[in-house]
């Protein structure tokens, strides 16, 4: 890796750790630029790994559990427009809970509200509008379920 690489990753992970001094560095792996808006209602526990380009709008908050990795490009909404009733329109909010031991694969989109429990993979490019409540693989825009883990 060329030293200004280095330099920018660093930077990047150094940026993080601003933004939560009291969480242990060892809680989180960053790979990357990233973007969080609003950043006090985005709480997160251990095994956090973010890669670049994740954008994450926390207006509405978030919530991740364990082990969770957001790859590249994935982004986290939790806000959106009300166009019920057409334009202009006012923004809503939904607070993503996302459980322990989940992938987001590269560019996958989270809308407002969504709950994931754990052990679930969402696929690279997938749009989820709705609850997860199955652990298994899940693709496609909207993403549906591709399958199920075996429970143990």
């Amino acid at each position: 890796m060329l030293i200004f690489e280095k330099i920018i990753l660093k930077y990047h992970r150094v940026r993080f750790f601003l933004l939560y001094p009291s969480i242990k560095r060892d809680a989180y792996s960053i790979y990357g630029d990233f973007n969080i808006i609003d950043p006090v209602n985005f709480f997160f526990e251990s095994g956090l790994s973010l890669n670049h380009g994740c954008y994450i709008n926390a207006s509405g908050k978030i919530s991740v559990g364990r082990n969770v990795s957001i790859s590249a490009g994935a982004k986290l909404l939790s806000t959106s427009l009300d166009v019920k009733n057409g334009l202009p329109a006012d923004h809503y909010f939904g607070e993503i809970k996302i459980g322990s031991n989940v992938q987001v694969g590269a560019g996958a989109i989270l809308l407002p509200g969504v709950k994931i429990i754990d052990n679930v993979v969402i696929g690279a490019g997938s749009v989820i509008t709705k609850d997860i409540n199955v652990s298994g693989i899940y693709v496609g825009s909207p993403a549906r379920l591709l399958r199920k883990f075996n429970e143990q």
